[in-house]
């Protein structure tokens, strides 16, 4: 049985290479925890503020964080939960994406890498079809996948 990374709903702290316009981290209220007795975190997309020397002083202090790739990140671009076949044709947890009536993807996780093929469909009556890995490695966050889906213009 295959590690299911889908559900994973934790953190990490981000370093300070991955910060672009439009990455999507969690800033610590500093006030507003003290105020209630626990943390209050705030997600935001990096918009150029905090410029990188308080950020980086932010992250050493642990008040930025990012949040694991999550099933509802995937289904935010359109992905549908399912089993889908793996490369051995065995039924995994994965996700679809259906671009066109003859034209999907899929994702889903083998030995911990996610893997991301396209698959076109040629003539509907025969099944004649045609599979390709486009993709195979690790997606970190949301913000990693939403760059990666439009790398390979699948979005």
């Amino acid at each position: 049985m295959q590690k299911n990374i889908f559900m994973q709903n934790k953190y990490y702290t981000p370093k300070i290479e991955e910060f672009h316009l439009g990455f999507l981290y969690e800033i610590k209220d500093v006030e507003q925890s003290a105020k209630v007795g626990e943390d209050v975190w705030h997600t935001l997309p990096y918009n150029g503020n905090p410029k990188f020397y308080v950020l980086d002083s932010l992250i050493e202090q642990e008040e930025v964080k990012v949040k694991y790739l999550y099933k509802e990140d995937i289904e935010d671009f359109g992905f549908k939960e399912t089993h889908v076949p793996d490369e051995e044709c065995d039924l995994v947890p994965g996700y679809t994406f259906n671009k066109s009536n003859i034209l999907h993807y899929v994702l889903y996780v083998e030995e911990g890498k996610y893997v991301i093929t396209e698959n076109k469909t040629y003539d509907e009556e025969s099944g004649n079809h045609f599979t390709e890995v486009v993709f195979k490695g690790v997606i970190k966050n949301k913000s990693e996948l939403h760059t990666l889906l439009k790398q390979l213009n699948i979005i």
